[in-house]
């Protein structure tokens, strides 16, 4: 339970005073405004309606109008309510008497000068709904399927007769149209689950399934059948089986499936499949454009990663001719450094040697100073060893490849990259 001092319900009601007054001086609306004249004119009619009686209580608060009870509801217009009606506007000072400072003095608050907003003028009304984009296709459906396509497909076709034409006929629509557009139409397989056209619209061959709806219900036996389990008792008879139904069913299978689109078409959503036909070729469209756009995207990465090989192939044989040049030089270095720490010596030994007297040991050490020289001669660099190395093969290429086959660029076939994309491997 909260409890209030004297001096805080006096702040509160001084506060609650203040929002009154704010409500006060709000300007009339429409309705109010049309309230007001009304108890002008002397509030013509039986009985004033609600909504005219909830007004005119606004009104009364707004000191503008005095209602009365006795006798029945009348209202009449104070010099507040003259006043508006006159100049459209409420009265420019108002005196409160009800709120009151702590101090038990009243104070009057300046009324700004408030002029009656006229009604705003209606809002325009809504744009008219567009009419639905009409079909890019046009597609009239024939009386009879006379084309070869339609023709050979009447001999494998084991549908209802009714469903039949109009299976029929659809294909024929198909065809007609497509041939119209300048597409590429051919037969299908000869079984029964295989496509019935296949449709190319320039770069994405799209294969046109349709088929019987069936439903499966539980299998009746006949009497050869009842017969043939008593002689034969470990025949089994079908549980359920699979009754044809008067619907079609539609379905596109595109050369690269799953880009997005749709491909299916049924009876049992859709009333009569002629009707979407003009859907079906705007999908086999749409399907040789994703087709043509995948196949352009496909030559352009495989031809920036040739590019890539390339680059990275010269680099790689750059590297692997300097590191052959290096181990050459290396290799003349040793070689020179050894004849520079050897001679020396060998040329004092010699010196030794001539001073030796004539016999075996004064043989013996000519003989190996004149290896020792033979052996210095081999060291010594010459010009026909400064040649450069052979171009490098694929074994030692390969650690500047990157992972990179040094023997052959990058090939990948268009299936392989669609299978890449679709499945990230």
């Amino acid at each position: 339970m909260i409890f209030f001092s004297r001096s805080t319900s006096s702040a509160m009601s001084a506060q609650a005073a203040n929002y009154g007054l704010v409500a006060y001086l709000d300007p009339l609306s429409p309705g109010q405004f049309a309230v007001l004249r009304w108890i002008n004119s002397g509030c013509p009619g039986t009985d004033a309606p609600p909504d005219h009686r909830q007004s005119a209580a606004v009104l009364e608060f707004k000191k503008l109008v005095k209602i009365t009870k006795r006798g029945g509801w009348q209202a009449a217009l104070t010099d507040g309510g003259r006043y508006y009606l006159k100049h459209n506007r409420m009265p420019p000072r108002y005196r409160i008497p009800a709120p009151r400072t702590p101090g038990g003095k009243t104070f009057q608050i300046p009324r700004p000068e408030i002029v009656y907003n006229p009604p705003r003028p209606p809002a325009p009304p809504p744009p008219p709904l567009q009419a639905p984009e009409a079909d890019r296709y046009t597609v009239p459906l024939p009386r009879q399927a006379d084309h070869p396509i339609a023709k050979k497909l009447k001999l494998k076709v084991d549908v209802w007769n009714s469903t039949q034409r109009r299976l029929f006929r659809i294909v024929q629509a198909l065809i007609n149209t497509a041939l119209k557009n300048g597409w590429t139409v051919g037969p299908g397989a000869n079984r029964m689950t295989d496509p019935v056209l296949i449709i190319d619209a320039g770069h994405c061959p799209v294969s046109v399934f349709l088929q019987q709806q069936t439903r499966s219900v539980r299998y009746r036996p006949t009497p050869e059948d009842l017969d043939e389990v008593l002689r034969h008792p470990q025949t089994h008879l079908p549980f359920n089986t699979a009754e044809l139904l008067p619907l079609l069913t539609l379905r596109l299978h595109p050369e690269f499936p799953g880009q997005g689109g749709r491909t299916k078409w049924t009876e049992s959503q859709t009333p009569n499949l002629h009707v979407v036909l003009s859907q079906v070729l705007e999908e086999i469209e749409a399907a040789s454009a994703r087709a043509d756009r995948l196949r352009r995207d496909h030559a352009h990465e495989l031809q920036q990663r040739r590019e890539h090989w390339a680059k990275q192939r010269a680099r790689a044989v750059e590297q692997a001719t300097e590191q052959d040049r290096l181990h050459l030089m290396n290799n003349l270095c040793e070689r020179l450094d050894t004849v520079a720490r050897i001679r020396p010596h060998l040329q004092r030994l010699a010196a030794e040697a001539d001073n030796l007297p004539t016999g075996p040991a004064k043989a013996n050490a000519q003989a190996w100073l004149a290896w020792a020289d033979s052996y210095i001669a081999g060291l010594e660099p010459s010009l026909s060893e400064l040649v450069l190395p052979p171009a490098p093969d694929a074994a030692t290429l390969a650690p500047w490849m990157d992972g990179l086959d040094p023997a052959r660029p990058p090939d990948e076939t268009l299936e392989d990259y669609y299978f890449r994309i679709k499945y990230g491997r």
